[in-house]
């Protein structure tokens, strides 16, 4: 009786210390999370117009999203669907920012927190990201840049609707560090061109926010792939641009785009476009669509 007495306060024992180690653990950081790099200087490049990427590196899954607009939540909810890992990929075409509350989180989420755990991200810039880098970057300091920032406001669109005003808070509650490192992104164009051509799944695929489909891949502008919108489904000079350059047929090149608006959301004759956002009501931070390109299809959280 008393072997089965002391065997039960050590049982007792051991499930206490081990139910206090969890405790602890749950609060100990993550060994994965990585710190904020601290940046000094705000650094800023002419991005490059297009890059060839002929690597061969294969991953499970190849999703793009585009025009997030500070739906950060919404967007989540969208990777826990797919149940996104790190064997996957993740395409981001521009507009990450602004209109809705958390544009700045999801892209601090995006170039820090995903790739530092080990995720796969490639984010592409939009015109939202051009505006609020010409806005916010003027200035030395943190303190020089705050002030210009709010001084020039109004001239980049700043009707409410547009939830500039909701920029302006949630930046404003950012840290500094956290500002120069979202500055030094854009200026940078998170190290990535404005379009990206490569090869996924057997077909050849061009990433950017936008492009104007009545010029070739060679004369395609900035302006071209950050704000051109009249896209018809007769334009067909860029796909079969590529598909020259390349050597391959016009059926074996896809583009993807962002920008307009939800007017031309979804499938089209020469081009996929992934910007939903046909509604200017973002505090309800409406869903964010995936697209997955292995095997079409379009996922919602």
């Amino acid at each position: 009786m008393r072997k089965i007495f002391v065997g039960g306060i050590a049982f007792i024992s051991i499930v206490v210390i081990g139910l206090i180690a969890l405790l602890v653990l749950s609060f100990w950081p993550s060994a994965k999370a990585k710190p904020l790099p601290k940046v000094d200087k705000i650094q800023s490049v002419n991005i490059p117009l297009a890059k060839y990427d002929k690597s061969t590196t294969k991953y499970a899954r190849d999703f793009v999203v585009s025009d997030i607009h500070g739906r950060f939540d919404s967007f989540k909810a969208a990777l826990k669907t797919v149940n996104f890992s790190k064997s996957d990929r993740l395409f981001v075409l521009g507009d990450t920012i602004d209109r809705g509350p958390e544009g700045f989180h999801a892209l601090l989420y995006l170039t820090h927190t995903l790739p530092s755990e080990g995720y796969h991200v490639v984010v592409l810039t939009g015109n939202h990201e051009d505006m609020w880098f010409e806005m916010a970057s003027k200035g030395t300091t943190d303190k020089e840049r705050q002030s210009n920032l709010n001084g020039q406001i109004d001239i980049y669109e700043g009707d409410a609707p547009n939830g500039w005003e909701a920029s302006i808070k949630e930046w404003n509650a950012l840290t500094a560090n956290e500002r120069a490192y979202l500055l030094n992104e854009m200026g940078t164009g998170f190290g990535e061109p404005r379009m990206l051509v490569m090869q996924i799944d057997g077909k050849w695929v061009s990433f950017s926010h936008s492009t104007n489909f009545t010029k070739t891949i060679e004369t395609e502008t900035v302006n071209d792939l950050s704000w051109y919108n009249q896209m018809k489904d007769s334009d067909d000079t860029f796909n079969k641009s590529v598909a020259a350059k390349l050597g391959v047929p016009e059926s074996d090149v896809q583009a993807f785009i962002g920008h307009i608006g939800g007017l031309r959301f979804g499938v089209h004759p020469h081009y996929i476009c992934l910007d939903d956002t046909n509604t200017r009501d973002f505090s309800k931070s409406p869903g964010v669509p995936l697209y997955e390109i292995e095997n079409g299809k379009f996922y919602k959280g």
